[in-house]
């Protein structure tokens, strides 16, 4: 590492590298940026898949984003064993992600006089508690949409937003086997709406139509034992609903007849909105995704928004989809590549790092 990189660690936490925001951190500390080596900080005991990957394992925090009062203490702690960490390293941009990690950045921040950034992910019900954070550590904001940019009070056009992207298909995916099939994936929580997808399906199927619904996101591990435990009763018995584990690469059982459905709300982007769009399937989602910021026609060809949180609206967003997905959109779409695309921000990234890094302390 030469004296003059700025050094960056991408304060995530905990025991395990999964969910949407933990990719994202992934992928961006990937990245060749020009003059910056990056880190990211996690639980004492992760365990790095590879050797050549980059971590500081340190932390306590298992949990990264409960309760409030949860992550305000957890937070404090890690933002204690984080300064200690910094007095031995020297300057380093603290980039916060998860909600712990953000208190812990914003006081370490304080505490060190360390250049701080919060990236923010998701779209907090008091987002005045995080715009104290930044006033506490002098932070700049990182926001992943326009949507997330809005929640915030800020302006997309004067503000840093950062798209998350995903690795974009080099061919269409595989024709799928005859029968429709609905797909969503993501954590077994409520505010993924999975019962509201499940009645709503089995509403459509009132029809004398035959399809099935794919659940991939179940865990050994759940985030949410409770709401898991709801989900797999919801569909005992129901041949035509099946669960599926979470892995990393769920995406690449796609295939080109699936239709993708999400009813992730409150949410700020929908990862894997953009994952089951880029290759080519049909999506059923509701108002106010990232979809909403492409220009005619990526964001409307082959997307079906539902009217409302309801079984009945998201039924007849399945009715509409499943008459529309003759042939796969993958070609057609290959254009959004470009807006989804982090490498085409390394240069900026870089030159945000190296300004932070600049900054006199304060």
């Amino acid at each position: 590492m030469s004296a003059d990189n700025v050094k960056v660690l991408h304060v995530l936490g905990g025991t395990k590298l999964e969910g949407g925001t933990a990719s994202v951190v992934a992928r961006i500390a990937r990245l060749p940026l020009d003059g910056v080596a990056q880190r990211i900080w996690m639980h004492r005991e992760f365990a790095p898949s590879s050797a050549s990957e980059r971590f500081v394992c340190a932390g306590e925090a298992t949990q990264t984003n409960g309760s409030v009062f949860h992550d305000a203490l957890a937070g404090w702690r890690e933002a204690r064993l984080m300064s200690a960490w910094l007095k031995r390293e020297g300057r380093v941009v603290l980039h916060a992600h998860s909600r712990v990690g953000l208190v812990a950045a914003s006081l370490a921040g304080r505490w060190t006089r360390s250049p701080v950034v919060l990236h923010a992910h998701f779209l907090p019900a008091r987002p005045w508690i995080y715009h104290g954070l930044r006033r506490l550590g002098g932070a700049e904001w990182i926001f992943n949409s326009p949507k997330t940019c809005r929640h915030f009070g800020a302006v997309p056009d004067q503000s840093f937003i950062l798209f998350p992207d995903v690795d974009w298909p080099a061919t269409p995916p595989q024709a799928g086997t005859g029968r429709l099939r609905f797909v969503a994936a993501g954590a077994f929580v409520p505010g993924k709406h999975l019962d509201v997808l499940i009645d709503a399906f089995r509403h459509w199927r009132t029809t004398g139509a035959d399809a099935e619904l794919a659940l991939f996101g179940h865990s050994s591990a759940p985030t949410n034992p409770e709401h898991q435990r709801a989900i797999e009763a919801a569909c005992a018995g129901d041949t035509a609903v099946t669960l599926h584990s979470w892995s990393a690469d769920w995406a690449e059982s796609l295939t080109s007849g699936d239709i993708f459905v999400h009813l992730g709300e409150p949410e700020s982007f929908g990862l894997v909105i953009l994952e089951a769009y880029a290759r080519g399937c049909c999506l059923v989602v509701l108002q106010g995704t990232f979809l909403d910021e492409l220009a005619a026609p990526l964001g409307q060809d082959g997307v079906f928004r539902a009217a409302g949180l309801d079984s009945a609206s998201v039924a007849a967003a399945l009715t509409q989809a499943a008459r529309a997905r003759s042939e796969s959109r993958w070609p057609a779409r290959r254009p959004a590549q470009g807006v989804f695309c982090m490498a085409g921000q390394a240069g900026r990234l870089s030159s945000f790092y190296a300004h932070l890094g600049r900054r006199p302390a304060t």
